[in-house]
């Protein structure tokens, strides 16, 4: 297992580039140590400089995250917020030492368990991937969990934006077991991506209640497979640049959607994409299209996060590479519509 979230520092996020590079925060965390790890790195170049607490000189562990598990770091409230889940032990009651739950924490600006009452109750995440996204208002955290009867996989949402969180099942079915999240927000609705236990690749428009196919070809996607997304607003995207997007009144801008195959026994990362129209809740997805320069071989349990580069119109996509031990970004262009352009 290794947990990848990146995001743009939010103090150079305007910076020009005539000023100075923009600043990358990833913060990750590894089967090795099971604690999170930060370092920041210039936008557009490949420097290593991981710093990690973990308790080898003798100091304190760090808390420690599930393994396996996803962090998710959004930037609101001109801060950069990092979630994760922990391992949390209740209380003993008389006798009885509880077995530790796994439970949604806050990392990043401070360390503690996400309330869910008042009362300080934890919020369970049984599985330990999330995905998150934000309006700027709100913050929202999603994560899977079982229905009351514990007969159905459902997936939580979570707004996390408050000093208690407002819980609610988002009505989604079919929900592949263990499976990893996407999530965005397109200026209007929420949006989660997610395997399905038939053996697609879905969409969830979480304001309209509804689902849709990404890919309906499991032979295109590994099961069990990492998924990170971006969303790109209409005014970001220079047609001139990526001539596949035509402005519309009608579109809010494009979305992306990053998961993995197998090929010749490598994991290669690909990508999807469809333009977000208003009102319109299943989106026509384009591909599959090979991400970056080249087929990029991905660890099958690496999570994936993606930086977008407006300036450069491309998204970079934060992971460990096979027989890799750090974070590598790789390069994806906008306006690559098919291998042969890449």
């Amino acid at each position: 297992m290794s947990a990848v979230s990146a995001v743009i520092n939010p103090v150079t996020a305007d910076r020009p580039s005539s000023v100075g590079d923009k600043r990358v925060l990833i913060f990750s965390a590894t089967s090795k140590y099971n604690t999170v790890s930060f370092e920041q790195r210039k936008l557009r170049t490949a420097e290593k400089t991981p710093r990690r607490h973990d308790g080898m000189s003798g100091g304190p562990l760090s808390q420690k995250v599930k393994n396996p598990s996803s962090l998710v770091t959004i930037n609101y409230d001109d801060a950069a917020f990092v979630y994760g889940v922990s391992m949390h032990t209740p209380p003993k009651t008389g006798e009885t030492q509880p077995e530790p739950i796994a439970v949604l924490s806050l990392f990043h600006p401070v360390h503690q368990h996400v309330a869910k009452d008042e009362e300080g109750g934890r919020i369970v995440v049984p599985n330990g991937f999330i995905a998150g996204c934000t309006d700027n208002e709100h913050l929202w955290i999603y994560y899977q969990s079982k229905s009351a009867d514990g007969k159905n996989v459902i997936i939580k949402r979570s707004e996390v934006s408050g000093a208690t969180a407002n819980i609610t099942n988002l009505s989604v079915e079919h929900v592949l077991e263990k499976t990893w999240l996407g999530a965005f927000y397109d200026g209007k609705s929420q949006w989660v991506v997610f395997q399905s236990d038939n053996n697609r690749l879905t969409i969830f428009n979480a304001n309209k209640g509804k689902d849709s196919d990404i890919d309906d070809d499991e032979k295109t996607f590994m099961p069990y497979t990492p998924i990170a997304c971006a969303f790109v607003p209409s005014k970001s995207i220079d047609p001139s640049k990526v001539p596949s997007f035509k402005p519309d009144a009608n579109v809010l801008g494009r979305a992306f959607v990053y998961y993995l195959y197998k090929h010749g026994g490598n994991n290669i990362l690909q990508r999807r994409y469809a333009d977000i129209e208003d009102k319109k809740y299943a989106p026509d997805w384009k591909g599959p299209i090979e991400a970056g320069k080249g087929p990029q071989a991905v660890q099958a349990t690496a999570q994936m996060s993606v930086v977008v580069d407006h300036e450069q119109q491309c998204n970079w996509i934060y992971t460990l590479m096979e027989e890799s031990d750090t974070v590598s970004a790789i390069r994806d262009n906008w306006a690559a519509d098919s291998n042969e352009e890449k």
